[in-house]
């Protein structure tokens, strides 16, 4: 009896023992378990924040990487664009007329295949066509807007001086000319070289005169002198 009961008191003891132990090995467990967890959390959030850093950054290096300087720093006034653009659009009607008469209608054989009649001035037939196809001058000055919109971001890429902006412009218009040179069954040989020589000199006057005023050149910020050095002097 004395030692069933000395037994079962050493085996509650024992099991009150394996049990605070075990609780202990739980409590241990866990604590090891959310120390894992902290640093593994912490370890996460750091990369996270290490990634997006990268992504940040690259984005920005990117952003630099595509800045191809078509858009000048300072803003450009409306002051500075519409007088350029007026005289711009002005100027493309104008030799757009100039060398039509000039250089294609002089060409017997482009009067013939046009129809037209013979006018015996330049401003003769700069009214006959105002008065009998006004929509001629609204259709070059559209085209004008579109020939400005391709030579801009040419020009501004460049970052050259006006005079090799000009020259640019003239070469870069010009060259599409050149397809007037193959031979097509809208008109003959004869009608296309004419339109030819039209369009290669108008193109190279337009695209010089495009290239100069569309060239932007900042001004240099100044850079003031010390005044202690100033005063010094």
């Amino acid at each position: 009896m004395i030692g069933d009961i000395l037994a079962g008191g050493l085996a509650s003891e024992g099991l009150r023992f394996l049990a605070g132990v075990e609780r202990a090995e739980v409590r241990m467990v866990g604590a090891a378990g959310n120390a894992a967890v902290a640093a593994v959390d912490k370890h996460e959030r750091t990369q996270r924040g290490t990634v997006l850093g990268a992504i940040g950054g690259h984005g920005s290096l990117q952003k630099e990487g595509l800045d191809f300087g078509i858009f000048p720093a300072a803003p450009l006034k409306v002051a500075w664009i519409l007088p350029r653009l007026a005289i711009l659009v002005a100027a493309f009607v104008f030799l757009y007329m100039f060398f039509g008469y000039y250089v294609a209608w002089r060409n017997p054989e482009l009067q013939r295949f046009y129809g037209g009649a013979e006018l015996a001035t330049f401003w003769a037939a700069w009214r006959h066509n105002w008065i009998s196809s006004p929509w001629i001058y609204a259709l070059a000055a559209f085209r004008a807007l579109l020939y400005v919109a391709c030579l801009y971001p040419l020009v501004r890429m460049l970052h050259t001086s006006r005079r090799e902006s000009a020259l640019a412009g003239a070469l870069f218009s010009a060259c599409w000319t050149t397809v007037l040179l193959l031979p097509n069954p809208l008109m003959p040989a004869s009608v296309a070289r004419s339109h030819f020589w039209e369009t290669l000199g108008f193109n190279l006057v337009f695209g010089a005169l495009a290239g100069w005023l569309l060239c932007f050149t900042a001004p240099e910020p100044q850079v003031e002198s010390n005044p202690t050095a100033r005063l010094a002097a």
